[in-house]
């Protein structure tokens, strides 16, 4: 669609089930690779499963979608050297590229110590709940902040979103190391990430 208010709430929908089977395998995961036997047989096998979902659903999407195109008159196309000029002189793109890259690297780093900081700083074995309501945090706050974009703009929607997050990060350096106290700032860096 060459709709941007359109494709903001396609995109709002695809992230929520995105981040649905995020908060699903979180739960999940676990208990199926020990039903199915545990070990490496066990996750061999949740793997497989999870896989042939995902190939399911791309066959899905292969099989059912359609391309609508768009003015089929014209028939000009820049060359690729044309492409760098415009994308070179465009600095708007580079800043959000920029602050998009820096953001995600730093998600990464948080997702992927939580585990470790909730087992030997917080003491605490089972970090599932965490990564829970991480991405629930994600998850209920998506159509937030896509309603935010629709009524204001995505730079509005983008900087309220960092900001959040930054309160969040600020309020995990200083919280009390308690269960509940960084559950709930889990949770609102979560939500300034949806």
């Amino acid at each position: 669609t060459e709709d941007s208010a359109e494709r903001s709430g396609l995109a709002a929908f695809r992230l929520v089930f995105q981040a649905f089977a995020g908060v699903l395998a979180a739960f999940v995961t676990l208990k199926l690779a020990a039903a199915l036997g545990g070990g490496q047989l066990g996750w061999f096998l949740t793997a497989l499963i999870y896989g042939a979902a995902a190939a399911a659903m791309l066959v899905l999407v292969f099989a059912t979608a359609r391309e609508v195109t768009f003015g089929e008159g014209l028939k000009v196309r820049p060359t690729f050297r044309e492409m760098i000029a415009v994308l070179r002189a465009n600095s708007a793109f580079w800043l959000v590229c920029g602050a998009f890259l820096i953001g995600s690297v730093g998600f990464v780093f948080f997702n992927k110590s939580l585990p470790y900081w909730i087992k030997y700083g917080l003491g605490i074995d089972n970090f599932g709940p965490f990564l829970g309501v991480l991405a629930m945090g994600i998850t209920f706050t998506i159509p937030l902040w896509a309603l935010l974009t629709r009524k204001t703009s995505k730079r509005t929607a983008f900087l309220a979103g960092t900001a959040v997050s930054i309160a969040a990060c600020i309020g995990l350096w200083f919280a009390p190391e308690t269960r509940g106290s960084w559950m709930l700032l889990v949770m609102l860096l979560g939500a300034g990430n949806g």
